[in-house]
């Protein structure tokens, strides 16, 4: 069995869109499969309740700045940002925590070009593209760090949950494994 130390999905989007809805029913998955999970979301999105249901432990964020002491960091491993302001967040953690942090989104602005951009996205541990307008975004703003695209559709409603849901799972597996966050055969 795949065994995780704790994993933090931090996702502090206000919506529960097709991207929050497709995090979330990974994280229903891992939940099953037996993942050490704890999330950072927005109070204000839905995911957030429905977090809460399952008895998954959460913090609350509203921004990037919040909520950093309410992380138990010696649990978590790895912080995973499903989010722009969510990659904002989990690279603040970092400084404080020195904990890894991920991105894997989509971007739906450009990203803006200042420094702290340049250092946040300069500082990440891995970013993770949904296509190939992503991977050159992220390549931008952070030459030195490997970009990988997982060309996954994000942002469109689900129409097969089971093969969407397994084939983001499978790529999140893969992403954990090769980053060595994975305890035994996965």
């Amino acid at each position: 069995m795949k065994h995780l130390q704790m994993l933090c999905h931090v996702l502090l989007t206000k919506e529960f869109d097709a991207h929050a809805e497709k995090i979330y029913a990974v994280i229903l998955e891992q939940v099953r499969s037996g993942l050490d999970l704890m999330t950072v979301t927005h109070p204000s999105n839905p995911i957030t309740k429905k977090l809460e249901a399952l008895n998954i432990p959460n913090a609350s964020a509203r921004w990037f700045f919040s909520t950093h002491q309410g992380v138990p960091n010696d649990n978590v491993r790895l912080f995973h940002a499903h989010d722009e302001v969510a990659f904002y967040w989990s690279a603040i953690h970092k400084k404080v925590s020195k904990r890894p942090y991920i991105g894997s989104f989509k971007i739906v602005k450009p990203i803006k070009n200042n420094s702290l951009s340049q250092w946040v996205y300069a500082n990440t541990d891995g970013l993770y593209a949904f296509d190939s307008i992503d991977a050159k975004e992220f390549q931008r703003f952070s030459p030195n760090t490997k970009v990988v695209n997982l060309e996954l559709d994000l942002c469109t409603k689900m129409q097969d949950k089971t093969s969407e849901v397994k084939l983001l799972q499978e790529k999140f597996d893969q992403i954990y494994a090769s980053l060595g966050f994975f305890k035994g055969p996965i």
